[in-house]
């Protein structure tokens, strides 16, 4: 499970981002150390480790660069061309890394699957381009850190609102959409049910609810946001 969570992560959100002209190939391609770098941790000193990822960096590089340039020398279009290169790198590597891992035939062993190391750290390395040049980016980090505040603003709104339509404060707000209302139980903590709340919304009903509630905007009373 753990090593087809890897290669979904490695392969498919590559893909994902390459779609989006979000990832910058060329730098990918002329920052080697620093991606090596980032990949080994705290296991920069260890020179063996280093000259196994440089191997790995080296044979993607050579795969990409060599039968997938053209590919990704260009902003991506979504020419039928472009979408036919695209598959076959994805099922190119998905292919590669599933016969990666082999049932081990040893009953006495306790080691269950053994792996092909070399296409281990390939996948580390695909992992650690997706995590520098994506996850770590300017424009993600602020995406991220305002939805961290709409949540943070949802949560207090619900939480602390005073317009519950039982005594105290302690039952369900009537700013609640009505969809929401059935997770209410007395019997769990008003933490509980808002943070349950917030976790049943889409991204989409979370940020217009929060616009709403917050004044944004006044929307109509026809629209109920949350259906």
């Amino acid at each position: 499970m753990d090593w087809a969570d890897d290669v979904a992560y490695s392969v498919h959100d590559l893909e994902d981002f390459h779609r989006c002209n979000a990832l910058p190939w060329q730098r990918v391609f002329n920052e080697r150390d620093l991606i090596i770098d980032h990949a080994l941790g705290d296991n920069k000193r260890n020179e063996t480790r280093r000259r196994q990822l440089e191997a790995a960096y080296e044979r993607l590089s050579d795969m990409f660069n060599g039968t997938y340039s053209t590919l990704l020398s260009e902003a991506y279009t979504g020419e039928r061309e472009q979408r036919e290169q695209l598959r076959r790198m994805t099922s190119h590597l998905i292919g590669t890394y599933i016969k990666a891992v082999k049932i081990n035939p040893d009953p006495e062993s306790e080691v269950a699957v053994k792996f092909d190391e070399k296409r281990r750290d390939e996948v580390l390395i695909l992992k650690q381009i997706t995590r520098d040049y994506i996850i770590g980016s300017p424009t993600l980090a602020a995406q991220q850190h305002g939805q961290q505040k709409i949540i943070e603003e949802l949560y207090e709104c619900l939480y602390r609102g005073e317009d519950a339509q039982t005594g105290g404060g302690g039952g369900v707000p009537k700013i609640l959409p009505t969809r929401l209302r059935y997770l209410f139980d007395p019997k769990i903590s008003r933490a509980r049910f808002v943070a349950d709340c917030i976790a049943s919304l889409s991204e989409a009903e979370a940020i217009s609810l929060h616009r709403r509630l917050m004044g944004v905007t006044t929307g109509s009373v026809l629209d109920p946001i949350v259906r």
